[in-house]
């Protein structure tokens, strides 16, 4: 009897070893298993990052080449006053697609809040330039100021790559110097209507301290 007793003992002993074991094993291959899915779902994730980022970088350069494409389009009137507020006014338009794609796909919060910044500035002065443009007809051309503006739209930069955060910026500091470059061409070379012309010197002391906003990020 003892010996029986003995023998179950030992028999009871040897399945809970063995049941321990299966179970450790059991633990291992589940969280191994787990491990794996975490990595995949980790890599399809980073990957559906990256495609967005892609899709939204892409969709920048076609605003992009869009309103540079509308600048070049445009039917000069040979009025300098009529002409720098058609195109300010293209330029503007770009300007605002642009910042609002950046605020609604792009990352980085403070980038966001200059691209928010931008997108206001724009909008209000998008409203004055349509005043002007439906109140006058005056002034004349001088050959100066479209030969400066063609010389600036020939020269635009080539398009970047990377984040779209990081896209946004360089492409914006670029923008928006065309647009300081247009106003000073104006006040050099145009008639210099004189709503305008205030609107133009204010188009310059706000760009350039969008650029630096915006060069401050990415430094």
């Amino acid at each position: 009897m003892q010996i029986l007793f003995m023998v179950r003992i030992f028999l009871i002993i040897g399945l809970a070893v063995i049941t321990a074991c299966n179970n450790k094993k059991n633990t291992q291959n589940f969280t191994k298993s787990k491990e794996i899915d975490n990595t995949e779902n980790h890599k399809r994730i980073s990957s559906e990052t990256v495609d967005t980022n892609i899709i939204a970088v892409k969709l920048m350069m076609a605003i992009k080449k869009a309103n540079t494409d509308e600048m070049m389009a445009l039917q000069l009137t040979n009025n300098s006053d009529i002409d720098f507020a058609a195109m300010m006014k293209v330029h503007n338009m770009g300007t605002i697609k642009m910042a609002q794609l950046e605020i609604n796909k792009g990352t980085d919060r403070e980038l966001k809040s200059i691209a928010q910044k931008i997108n206001d500035d724009q909008k209000r002065q998008l409203g004055e330039l349509n005043k002007i443009i439906s109140k006058h007809s005056l002034g004349t051309g001088d050959e100066s100021f479209y030969d400066e503006l063609m010389n600036q739209m020939n020269n635009m930069e080539k398009d970047h790559s990377g984040s779209l955060d990081k896209f946004y910026a360089e492409t914006m500091i670029t923008h928006l110097r065309r647009a300081v470059d247009m106003a000073r061409a104006y006040i050099k070379f145009g008639t210099q209507e004189e709503q305008l012309k205030k609107l133009a010197k204010r188009i310059i002391t706000d760009r350039q301290r969008q650029i630096h906003d915006l060069q401050t990020w990415l430094n």
